[in-house]
Formats: structure tokens, C-alpha cells, sequence
């Protein structure tokens, strides 16, 4: 989530607060996305709106390899 159970939100800068929200919802929406086309990135990128080089390096960024939803079960998080 974006501020660890220790901190209180105003503890956080409100940029450093909204980078990690985006980075939350990119990540879950590429694993939602990977697992629903099962791996398919071009299916991806297209409903994404994105070209499949943007979610090539999207991937690379959150360490989400397209083969781990081949099958159409997603790996677990990264906690």
C-alpha cells in the first residue's frame, strides 16, 4: 500500500504518496491484464490504450514475466 502501517499519510510527501498509488494500480492492472489475456501482451496493450513496447518496459519495471500467465493463473504479489 502506499504508506507503511508505521507511518501516517502526512508523514509521506504527497508526491512520493501518489508515485506509489500510480506504481500500485500499474502493477495490478498488468497482472489483471496478463492473466485475463493469459500472457498476451498485444491484447494488453491494446485495451490499455499503450503500445507493447510501453508494456514491455512496464513489465521489466515490476518484474512481471508474460510466460508466468500463460496458463491464466497469476503468479502471487511481490509484498
Amino acid at each position: 500500500s502506499f504508506a507503511p502501517p508505521t507511518e501516517a499519510l502526512t508523514d509521506v510527501p504527497l508526491r512520493v504518496l501518489t508515485r506509489r498509488a500510480q506504481e500500485d494500480i500499474e502493477e495490478r492492472y498488468l497482472r489483471e491484464g496478463l492473466t485475463r489475456f493469459r500472457g498476451n501482451v498485444s491484447r494488453l496493450a491494446e485495451v490499455a490504450g499503450l503500445d507493447r513496447r510501453s508494456i514491455f518496459e512496464k513489465l521489466k519495471r515490476y518484474n512481471l514475466r508474460r510466460e508466468d500467465f500463460r496458463r491464466g493463473d497469476a503468479p502471487p504479489a511481490a509484498e
